[in-house]
């Protein structure tokens, strides 16, 4: 491992995704730390990964896993000390079973730090994660509703609402899609109001949305980093049903454009957002009673909608723009941290990383062919079950 020279460090962030949260957190992270800290960022979904994972080990000095799912696979071949940024957990057996390994844990809410008291081994450090968004960038832009209405020969007053997330990250129903269709299926059954839903994430299809509310459901599927300012801005409200999640990204998206968040209390959602004033707080237990009092209230008053979207967006503003609000220094002490643990671990556990985490690398493609072969065999012979 290369030498730390006072505050010099080489850092490997590792994101899963170019073109999703992470990638964009990654590329914001490298570029916005100070000078005096060398980041090289990989994406753990690209090809190659494990090839050129093991080499850029070589030339850093810690490795920091920005998804917790990554670290759970790549744990085993890292020789470097680790920093993970925990976002959400919902199946804890994972986490408990690798945490060990953790030299320097991030969070990006006080809930999440509540949440992890009865996991942690005890002296793991824990730091509040700064996350931000650029504000310049996702703003509201006036004509992408009008624009998304007339291409879609909807009416001028359909209340759009928006909706993100992959159409497999609904494991142990986190995001509340049930939910999504709940408020949905409400507003249908009361034929008070048109409206329609933008369902925006990677995997959707229309014969994914119940067939009932079909004709209320607008699939736009994956929407590219850059479209994103304009698919929010296209919003009249943004519906978070969500039961746990560690920022959300969407919530400080849609607030920033100024669509009006209506959202369960998540992640640093109860940080943020103050009820009828920049948004409305949806409670878990009557979350359908709360959307639709929230609706009602909203429903034929553009100007009080402009007023919360206003207050949104300067919440965000003042609190995770990255230019104007954002503190790197949290990372910046993780760093430090993470390897002076990592040091003060006994030699034989240090050897070990390092013997493991190189030797383990050589052998993963062999492992890999190994479980994809014994899957194989089990489909072939009935068992099982194929994921699409």
């Amino acid at each position: 491992m290369m030498p730390l020279v006072g505050k010099v460090q080489r850092v490997l962030l590792v994101a899963d995704l170019e073109d999703w949260v992470l990638g964009e957190l990654a590329r914001q992270l490298a570029r916005r730390l100070p000078a005096t800290v060398c980041v090289t960022s990989m994406v753990s979904h690209a090809p190659g990964f494990a090839r050129s994972y093991r080499a850029e080990q070589r030339r850093h000095d810690l490795v920091h896993f920005l998804s917790p799912w990554d670290f759970f696979e790549w744990a085993p071949y890292t020789r470097l000390p680790c920093v993970v940024t925990l976002w959400h957990m919902i199946d804890w057996q994972p986490f408990d079973a690798h945490a060990g390994r953790i030299d320097m844990l991030l969070v990006g809410s006080r809930q999440w730090r509540e949440r992890l008291a009865e996991h942690l081994p005890p002296g793991t450090p824990v730091d509040r994660m700064p996350y931000g968004l650029d504000t310049d960038r996702f703003r509201r832009d006036a004509d992408a509703r009008p624009r998304f209405l007339a291409e879609s020969g909807l009416p001028a007053d359909t209340t759009v609402i928006g909706f993100t997330g992959s159409a497999w990250s609904d494991e142990f129903a986190r995001k509340g899609l049930e939910r999504l269709w709940d408020c949905a299926e409400a507003i249908a059954a009361r034929g008070l109001a048109r409206f329609v839903v933008r369902l925006a994430g990677r995997g959707w299809r229309t014969e994914l949305v119940p067939a009932r509310l079909r004709a209320h459901v607008h699939v736009d599927g994956f929407i590219p980093s850059e479209d994103l300012p304009r698919f929010y801005s296209s919003l009249d409200l943004y519906l978070c049903p969500s039961r746990a999640e560690g920022v959300p990204y969407p919530v400080l998206e849609s607030m920033s454009c100024e669509a009006v968040v209506l959202s369960t209390p998540v992640g640093v959602v109860p940080e943020l957002l103050v009820n009828a004033v920049n948004g409305f707080m949806l409670e878990h237990e009557r979350l359908v009673g709360d959307f639709l009092t929230a609706f009602d209230r909203l429903r034929g008053d553009p100007a009080r909608c402009r007023e919360i979207g206003a207050a949104a967006r300067q919440a965000v503003i003042g609190r995770f723009d990255w230019q104007r609000a954002v503190d790197l220094s949290p990372c910046e002490r993780a760093y430090a941290e993470a390897r002076a643990r990592f040091d003060r671990r006994p030699r034989a556990d240090r050897a070990r990383f390092a013997i493991g985490g190189s030797v383990g690398l050589l052998l993963r493609p062999a492992r890999v062919r190994l479980r994809l072969g014994a899957r194989l065999a089990t489909l072939r012979s009935g068992g099982g079950e194929s994921r699409r």
